[in-house]
């Protein structure tokens, strides 16, 4: 196992957005752009990342299904893109809340283009660090779903924990659903997009003024428009409120009267 710490614990429940893009920064140095590329039919690149630009599409572009008229009017058959990023997802044993949500994390980051490995047993503390390293092998990054009082590596303000072991990176993220979703979001989804060759810029941010009776601290929210004004609701924790909810929201310190407002549908793919 690696003794050299990087990134660390989600030290505050909303953290300003000078600590947030610092972490990021520090996020983004344990990855880079992949080398490989092959060529593929325009079906199959769906779900990849171009390595080279294609009709209206530059290079690190994610293919999606609706771009696919427009690429064959262009006369693309084929498409150069960038491998997949492999992901193993490990819940500790013990853990309910870990083992319900390792499947999100992985329905997540499968989301994005990447390819969640069927590594996603549930191993026992003691067995943690076998299980990575055998994980680390045919993997470019390892989430570990897991209670923080189990995780004994070092840690600074930042970020979720992390760790290099080898050329993997190793994320861990909270057993509980609002922490583990809000630190893939906020962390591990730019990390991913860097590893996929997509470049260090972020998906659409937005700030919206106010916020009503939701939360100061990182929420999952779902927003409704009412004329000019974008309204927040704050969501709970179970399935349906889950699956009602449309982005995470905080309100950072550093920025007076406003929140920021990560959509799903902009950050998760």
């Amino acid at each position: 196992m690696s003794d050299t710490p990087t990134i660390t614990p989600i030290s505050a429940a909303a953290p300003s957005l000078a600590d947030w893009h610092a972490s990021l920064a520090a996020i983004r140095e344990l990855g880079s752009a992949p080398q490989g590329r092959e060529q593929v039919p325009l079906a199959a690149a769906v779900g990849r990342v171009l390595a080279e630009a294609a009709g209206s599409l530059a290079a690190g572009a994610l293919v999606q299904w609706r771009h696919l008229p427009l690429l064959v009017a262009a006369g693309c058959r084929t498409l150069v893109v960038r491998p997949r990023v492999r992901a193993g997802i490990v819940a500790l044993a013990g853990s309910e809340e870990a083992e319900a949500n390792a499947p999100l994390i992985a329905a997540a980051f499968e989301q994005m283009g990447g390819r969640a490995l069927p590594a996603a047993a549930a191993e026992p503390a003691h067995r943690l660090c076998l299980a990575l390293e055998m994980c680390a092998r045919r993997c470019d990054l390892i989430f570990v779903v897991a209670d923080p009082a189990l995780q004994c590596w070092p840690m600074v303000a930042g970020g979720p924990p992390c760790i290099r072991l080898g050329t993997t990176t190793v994320m861990f993220l909270s057993p509980r659903l609002r922490g583990a979703l809000a630190a893939f979001v906020t962390h591990a989804v730019p990390l991913v997009r860097r590893l996929q060759g997509r470049g260090d810029a972020l998906p659409a941010m937005r700030i919206v003024a106010g916020g009503g009776d939701v939360s100061a601290e990182m929420t999952l929210v779902r927003e409704r428009i009412e004329g000019e004004r974008v309204l927040l609701s704050p969501c709970g924790m179970t399935p349906a409120c889950l699956a009602a909810a449309s982005a995470i929201s905080w309100q950072p310190p550093d920025l007076a009267g406003g929140r920021v407002l990560l959509p799903f549908d902009e950050w998760l793919r």
